[in-house]
């Protein structure tokens, strides 16, 4: 199994397929729209076995205030595992996959504070 980004030039029948088999109907004219800001940006990850999509996990870049500033956050959303793929570590590696990227956008947040003069 390989985990990488999924890219704009993706198949996107096949994430609505996945979307549909993991949870359900769901309006397939919403999926592409509300999911193409995070494939764009590189935070949606696809999990493929021999060249088929078994999952998928993604997150928001959002924000949150606290003592009065915005800081980041991500809201993880997609997750998705082919119901044949479950109990076989597809889950486990999209979300540690997901987790090294968010821990790397947070590093460069947390540099460009650090450029920008912010202290704690």
């Amino acid at each position: 199994m390989i985990v990488r980004p999924l890219t704009r030039d993706f198949d996107w029948d096949r994430y609505v397929d996945l979307t549909i088999r993991a949870f359900g109907p769901v309006d397939e004219t919403m999926v592409q729209p509300v999911i193409e800001p995070a494939v764009a940006a590189g935070r949606c990850l696809g999990a493929f076995d021999g060249g088929g999509l078994v999952g998928t996990a993604l997150y928001h870049d959002m924000r949150q205030w606290w003592h009065g500033r915005a800081v980041p956050m991500a809201g993880v959303a997609g997750v998705t595992v082919a119901p044949e793929y479950r109990g076989q570590g597809v889950g486990r590696a999209l979300m540690g996959a997901l987790t090294e990227l968010m821990a790397i956008a947070a590093e460069v947040f947390r540099r460009h504070e650090q450029r920008s003069g912010f202290r704690e």
